[in-house]
């Protein structure tokens, strides 16, 4: 078993996003704070996904990201579609931000 820990941000653009994460892995945990968005968390573990868009909302069970701005509005938001080498891959619906994420991953 390994572990790593990095921070990355997704490109422009919405669709088929591929962040390379060094390694390959089986688990995520996914947290975005930043000045102009709701606090977030999304975990991804044996093709499943789950998140937390915003404080003291309820948990999202088909999406990996979906995070919101202050005034609630989804800036960004994807589901997971798979581990492959050493990437995460995903699709993303919306991608008006790019804030700063920290994953946390391993196998």
């Amino acid at each position: 078993m390994a572990r790593d820990i990095g921070n990355i941000n997704f490109p422009t653009g919405t669709g088929m996003k591929s962040l390379n994460i060094g390694m390959l892995a089986t688990y995520m945990h996914i947290v975005i704070k930043a000045p102009g968005i709701k606090d977030f968390e999304g975990w991804i573990r044996n093709g499943l996904q789950y998140c937390y868009p915003a404080p003291n909302e309820l948990m999202n069970t088909s999406k990996a990201i979906k995070v919101k701005d202050t005034s609630g509005t989804v800036v960004l938001e994807g589901t997971f579609t798979s581990f492959s080498g050493t990437n995460v891959n995903f699709n993303l619906t919306t991608n008006t931000a790019q804030p700063d994420m920290l994953l946390i991953f391993g196998n």
